[in-house]
């Protein structure tokens, strides 16, 4: 079973920015596919107009694009624990959307942290 994501080039960002770097090892293969899945293709990347700037970030030229991404049910639980437990989030409207899109996919609210 998987789940279904539809996913602006801004959301997927911000989904890679919540999977940790030193994940452990009994989440490594979880990890790994969900990086797979929200990474960037080359094609993707000039789809949309992506460049790289200094220090690490990166800038698009198409604000509109979404992306529908198939997550396997399991990998997307571990998504959502990610998702909650990040301390911060922007009180933006995008970032509000997000959340609620994760949430109603989820059939449940985030606990705070």
């Amino acid at each position: 079973m998987s789940v279904a994501l539809s996913l602006t080039v801004w959301e997927r960002l911000v989904l890679l920015q919540t999977l940790p770097e030193d994940a452990p090892r009994s989440k490594l293969n979880q990890y790994l596919r969900l990086d797979d899945a929200l990474s960037f293709t080359p094609e993707e990347r000039t789809e949309v107009g992506m460049a790289s700037v200094s220090g690490g970030g990166v800038t698009w030229k198409d604000q509109k694009r979404q992306f529908d991404i198939e997550i396997d049910q399991a990998d997307f639980e571990v998504l959502f624990d990610q998702c909650q437990a990040r301390q911060t989030w922007p009180r933006s409207p995008k970032s509000q959307e997000l959340l609620r899109q994760l949430q109603d996919l989820a059939g449940r609210d985030m606990r705070p942290a």
